[in-house]
Formats: C-alpha cells, structure tokens, sequence
C-alpha cells in the first residue's frame, strides 16, 4: 500500500496508478544482479503518470524519512524505505 499511495499521490489531478505482476524464470545471471539465483520469480511493477522523479531525488526514494511531502500533511517518510526492506525480506530485488 505504501507503494500504490506514493505512486497516487504523484499524479496531479487526474491520472492512472498502474499495477501489474508476471511470473519470470531468470535462467543465468543478470547484468548488475550477481546475487539473483536461476529460478522462478514474480516480477512485481508498479507505475504511474504523474510528472515523474528528478535524477538526484530518484537517487534518495528508498532512504529512510526522505520526502519531499510536506511534514505533518501526508506519510511518514518511511514508505519507499518500508517497500525496499520488505522488499529485501523476501529475497527481492529492486529496478528503477
């Protein structure tokens, strides 16, 4: 959830949240991914149509109590860093 409400919250006025999953048999080693194992995986995505992510804030969206939501008005800070450790909880990995 903490996922799908960034993502919603990224749309100004009107707009779509898009989820979509597919199951993937990774079957040798991906670029840049040395630790996935060969095996099956369900490839989680999730997008939306808002105005998009600047390059230096896109390289901070998983830190902990990073927002650029104004205090006191909406979340916590933690939801991008709670999706990466659940993430990570369940062996996952994580592309932007």
């Amino acid at each position: 959830m903490n996922l799908v409400s960034n993502a919603s919250e990224a749309v100004d006025g009107s707009g779509n949240v898009t989820i979509s999953t597919v199951n993937r048999y990774v079957d040798r080693h991906l670029r840049g991914y040395n630790d996935v194992n060969i095996g099956e995986y369900v490839v989680l995505a999730v997008s939306d149509d808002g105005s998009g992510i600047s390059s230096g804030d896109l390289e901070r969206i998983f830190e902990p109590f990073y927002s650029k939501k104004v205090m006191g008005r909406s979340g916590t800070g933690l939801g991008l860093a709670v999706v990466w450790n659940i993430i990570q909880d369940h062996k996952g990995w994580r592309s932007i």
